[in-house]
């Protein structure tokens, strides 16, 4: 089946973006008015230590500009987003990274000057006015990265920056979204296309020839354009050292885990671990082998389902209904938040031509989340779908009993829920399972997902900090 271009797709079928702007004027009118809110929260400068009402009245100020930002951010990018090739879209984002650039130069003072306050201010200010109080997990962390955050002008520099530092990551997102063209591949008389949201789909059947087809012209494609890539990856890199050497971190790595507030050594832990346990990897890597029967276990076979002769396929509004019933321990306010998740299209699923990449979701404060992802029927698209409804939630309620800054949680942390509703529909599935070729499909599920959560995720973590 041919991919569909994004304007073949009706309205029941993708995102609301006037759930965010009526349209792309009142986007636009929201960029200006944030300019002129930045220029007027500028006029604080040199003033926050006046009085409590001073400050308080400055952070609500630049917590509604920083609450904007992420509307019209959000806007422009999951508009580019599910369409990668529309130019309009791409322009949109493009202008309102720059408005945020200028933004973040106007207010280049705020954080040094709110470490310029005294521990004895800050404690009088807070228990003159109990509203500050809600502002105390910002000021906390401002004044945790104290050594990290330089004078206004240095400040002011960084920020200005960020618009040239984002090219790297913005030239691969383009050529691997919009530019890289599949082929499609021949098999028994039928032409299969080839994409980046099929490629794994296309990888966990039990057809082998047709997964090394696939598997060899997918990585040719990206084969093609490997010094692009290597290009763009050490330029990434190095973009992240100048960042981190300005902050006075000794590396891009301390200045990551730094800025979540999480120690080197949970992260050496993890690797550390990893490597104990390896053999275990070994062993399934094995067992894999012998299950397919095969004398050697090429790449295209580690998607391959260790289940013979047992297919599983599963349309998007059943997917739905298993995750109802899946997630059913977690409450009923819960399942309502799944319902009102489905009925108000929080969930763009279908792949279009030109769509990211991937699946994410993102927590828009005072709308709703936003589901991305490219559904294709296998039981990973189900798992995913439950995975990014799991930070859907999170973000859901941890906005509803926070204020704007306080419901930012740390990217250490964000896997939790989303992980936990893997592990509740799983074991739902299993006791619904109705055979023993279904549970052992399942277990071969949670192995891969094991596999992939564990030692593949800490195996890039431990080349990306060799590699900076």
């Amino acid at each position: 089946m041919k991919s569909v271009k994004r304007q073949e797709l009706s309205r029941e079928e993708v995102w609301h973006f006037d759930d965010l702007y009526a349209n792309d004027e009142a986007f636009l009118k929201a960029l200006a008015e944030s300019e002129e809110k930045a220029t007027e929260i500028a006029s604080y400068e040199g003033r926050l230590g006046s009085s409590p009402e001073v400050l308080l009245k400055a952070l609500k100020e630049k917590e509604a500009l920083a609450l904007s930002s992420s509307h019209f951010l959000a806007y422009s990018m999951m508009k580019s987003d599910v369409d990668t090739k529309d130019q309009a879209a791409l322009s949109l984002n493009q202008r309102a990274m720059a408005v945020e650039v200028r933004n973040g130069e106007k207010l280049a003072f705020f954080d040094p000057e709110i470490l310029s306050l005294s521990s004895e201010y800050l404690d009088r200010a807070f228990s003159e006015s109990k509203e500050l109080e809600k502002y105390s997990v910002y000021i906390k962390d401002v004044r945790r990265l104290k050594e990290h955050t330089l004078d206004k002008n240095a400040e002011k520099l960084l920020a200005s920056a960020q618009s040239m530092a984002s090219g790297p990551y913005q030239a691969f997102s383009m050529l691997q979204n919009a530019d890289l063209q599949f082929p499609s591949v021949e098999m028994n008389g039928e032409e299969i296309p080839v994409s980046n949201a099929r490629f794994v789909p296309l990888q966990t059947g039990n057809n082998r020839p047709l997964r090394k087809a696939v598997y060899e012209a997918f990585y040719k494609v990206y084969q093609d354009h490997r010094n692009t890539f290597a290009a763009l990856f050490d330029a990434q890199l190095k973009q992240q050292y100048f960042f981190a050497k300005a902050r006075n971190y000794p590396t891009a790595f301390a200045a990551s885990v730094g800025e979540v507030d999480v120690s080197e050594k949970v992260w050496d832990h993890l690797i550390s671990a990893v490597h104990k346990k390896i053999s275990a990897f070994h062993d399934y890597v094995a067992l894999r082998k012998e299950m397919l029967g095969l004398e050697d276990l090429s790449m295209y076979d580690v998607y391959a389902p260790m289940v013979k002769d047992y297919e599983y396929h599963i349309d998007f509004e059943e997917a739905k209904e298993v995750i109802l019933k899946g997630l059913k321990p977690l409450g009923e306010d819960y399942q309502e938040l799944l319902k009102k998740a489905y009925s108000e299209y929080w969930i763009d699923a279908k792949e279009n031509d030109g769509k990211r990449v991937g699946a994410y979701c993102n927590p828009v404060f005072g709308v709703h989340p936003f589901i991305l992802m490219s559904y294709q029927g296998t039981m990973d698209d189900l798992f995913t779908l439950a995975h990014e409804l799991g930070h859907a939630m999170h973000s859901y309620y941890s906005e509803k009993e926070q204020g704007f800054l306080n419901s930012q949680y740390k990217l250490f942390v964000a896997e939790v829920a989303s992980t936990t509703n893997e592990v509740l529909l799983l074991y739902y599935l299993m006791e619904q399972a109705k055979n023993k070729e279904e549970k052992l499909y399942l277990y071969n599920h949670f192995l891969e997902s094991f596999k992939g959560t564990f030692f593949r995720q800490t195996m890039l973590s431990e080349f990306e900090r060799k590699a900076a």
